[in-house]
């Protein structure tokens, strides 16, 4: 049985650099080790690519696609840091936070 890391859902978006272009894609899910991607195009198995958000660009491979989602591979898991940016999320919450904070951003 191989080992899987924990997924956290995840609603952001992204760049997506591919052989010098930049497309745009939706975070869906993620893990220390990767992640699952929506709408980019289907990419073949193995293409790397580099995800863009903020100040953050993030070395990948593409492991799977379908017409549907793209899941890649970070070549250097993320720091936890790092998830909880991607994920929207403050880094105290992915620890369950502080006494008294649920982990739930407030609607403004």
């Amino acid at each position: 049985m191989r080992y899987r890391a924990p997924r956290y859902p995840a609603n952001s978006e992204l760049g997506v650099e591919h052989e010098g272009t930049q497309h745009r894609a939706r975070l869906v899910d993620i893990s220390p080790t990767g992640a699952r991607l929506r709408g980019i195009a289907a990419l073949t198995n193995d293409t790397h690519v580099t995800l863009c958000h903020l100040y953050r660009r993030i070395k990948a491979r593409v492991v799977w696609s379908n017409e549907h989602y793209v899941g890649v591979e970070f070549l250097q898991p993320l720091g936890a840091e790092d998830l909880a940016a991607l994920r929207g999320v403050m880094a105290s919450q992915m620890r369950g936070g502080a006494a008294g904070h649920h982990g739930f951003r407030e609607l403004r």
